[in-house]
Order: C-alpha cells, then structure tokens, then sequence
C-alpha cells in the first residue's frame, strides 16, 4: 500500500471512530395530547430539552433521562387530580440530534367530594385541613397531602405528640371521598438531656442555651431554638439532638 493511499485510509477510519464518539444532542421537544396543561407547564418538568434563547442545547440525549421526564409529567398530572394520567416517551434521531416527543392521556380529572378525619384531639379539623391544603370541590393533590403529612407531623410534635401515626385512604368513584385517621398517641415530657460529644466545651455553657427543662411537654419548635441557640455560639461544627423514648 502506497503512502498516499494509506493516508487515505487513516483519514476515512479517523473520521469514522470521531463520528461514531459524537455525543448526541438534544433538539425539539414536542407534547401530545396534553389537553388541560400548557406545553410550558409540562417543559418545567422537563430535565432534556434545549437552551431557551437560541435553542442550542447543552444537554446530551441520555434514554435514562427521557424515562425520568416522563415519570416527572405524569407525575404533575397526578398533582392535578388526573390520577389515571400516562405519559409515553418516544425520540427520533436525525443528524445526531435527537427530537423527544411525549403522547399524553389525560383521562379523567378527579375532585374531592368528602373529607372525614378521625381520631384527633390536640388539632380542630379546620387546622388539619388548612396545614394538608385540603378544600371539597378542589381537584384531588395526593402528591400535595403526602408533602403536608410532614408539616402536620411538626404541628402534633408541637402539641407533645413524638410518635403521631396517620392513615390516609382514598375512595374514588366518580369523585374522591378522602379518610384521614390520626393516631396521635400518649403525650410525651421531656426526662433527662445528655451532653456527648463535648470534649473540649464546658457542658454547662451548652445547658444555658436550652430551651426546654425537665418535665416540660416536648416541643418541636423549642427543640428548634435550643439547636439555634447553641449554633449561634459559633463553638460547634455539628449538632443533633436526638429524642429517646421511656416506657
């Protein structure tokens, strides 16, 4: 072989093993079906798309991603009460770009007809309401009452209620008829408070930044202020308090 034609030879097989290393890009993302949400609402939910100004991308095509996307639209779907929403993926690659498109069924839009909560005492039910951000005739958010479940714990733990445990059932017709039983349990008092951990710091400089004192009913939010305190002492590099329960 000729040094000309082996040159050749190398030129063709280099651009070869460039093209095939070419990372693929991503281009147009189209949506199919979408009916009750707005293109844009469903492209926030979206990890793979294309710079918004000029359109360039500076995302690669990864099919895993694409998965996660559709999980993330059918998901704020969810969130509006299209419980029995799907959302397929599909690409079509051209020239080392890739379009992604999302066909979309809706299906029915639910709404909270009934709302029955059981078993509270340290919270009216209007409170349990406003903190889940429940109101009949609303379309039905499981995705939001799951979220707010946290914030409703917090406000029990404020109430002495540690080790409050909830039961959410949904029964769906034509509309949802939502039941919310609460545990609540015993309330707790705070015992004895240990200080570990403090080798080099005079543990009664941490005891006069608590909050709380022997036999008070536990707060969340005084648990709270007594980390606040201490941090603010700039003598810590990390903090936990963690609660122990006695029978």
């Amino acid at each position: 072989m000729s040094l000309k034609k082996f040159l050749l030879y190398l030129l063709i097989n280099l651009n070869l093993i460039v093209s095939q290393n070419k990372q693929i890009s991503v281009g147009n993302v189209k949506f199919i079906g979408n009916n009750n949400l707005s293109n844009k609402a469903l492209l926030k939910q979206v990890e793979l798309k294309t710079s918004s100004l000029f359109r360039f991308s500076d995302i690669d095509f990864d099919r895993r991603l694409l998965k996660l996307d559709a999980i993330s639209i059918k998901n704020l779907y969810n969130s509006y009460g299209f419980l029995e929403a799907t959302v397929k993926d599909s690409f079509k690659i051209v020239d080392q770009s890739a379009d992604i498109f999302f066909i979309v069924n809706e299906g029915k839009q639910y709404f909270l007809n009934a709302i029955e909560i059981n078993g509270n005492k340290a919270l009216s039910n209007k409170e349990i309401l406003s903190t889940l951000g429940l109101n009949k005739g609303e379309y039905y958010n499981p995705i939001k009452i799951n979220k707010n479940l946290t914030l409703l714990d917090e406000k029990l733990q404020n109430k002495g209620k540690l080790y409050a445990e909830f039961d959410v059932q949904q029964s769906i017709s034509d509309s949802v008829d939502l039941s919310i039983s609460i545990r609540e349990g015993k309330d707790v008092y705070i015992n004895n408070t240990w200080i570990t951990g403090n080798n080099r710091i005079d543990t009664l400089t941490i005891r006069k930044e608590i909050d709380y004192r022997k036999g008070d009913l536990f707060k969340k939010s005084l648990i709270e202020k007594t980390k606040k305190n201490i941090y603010e002492l700039n003598i810590l590099s990390s903090l936990s308090i963690i609660t122990h329960s006695l029978s």
